[in-house]
């Protein structure tokens, strides 16, 4: 750890499996919409990949508020596929 480091408190109540997610991805993804900043409901978002950052990416864009949520995935189909409730597009290979 350096002087920098943050540290996340993990109530004990629940199991690292729960929560695995949120140390990194989350994290990365909370970093990356804070220097966005000032993006309003009326845009446009496109997500590259359907993978912890890409899930994270969708939740926060749609929790935000954002009207078209494009997800691109490369990868299986079935994969991205689980977030058609959330996104307003999905592409896939």
């Amino acid at each position: 750890m350096t002087p920098n480091s943050d540290v996340v408190k993990i109530p004990e109540e629940l199991q690292a499996e729960e929560v695995i997610g949120v140390g990194c991805a989350f994290r990365t993804v909370i970093a990356g919409f804070e220097k966005l900043g000032g993006i309003g409901i009326q845009s446009n978002v496109v997500v590259q990949g359907a993978g912890p950052i890409g899930l994270y990416s969708i939740l926060l864009a749609a929790e935000e508020g954002w009207q078209n949520i494009v997800v691109v995935h490369p990868g299986p189909a079935e994969l991205a596929k689980r977030w058609e409730l959330i996104a307003s597009s999905i592409l896939t290979k």
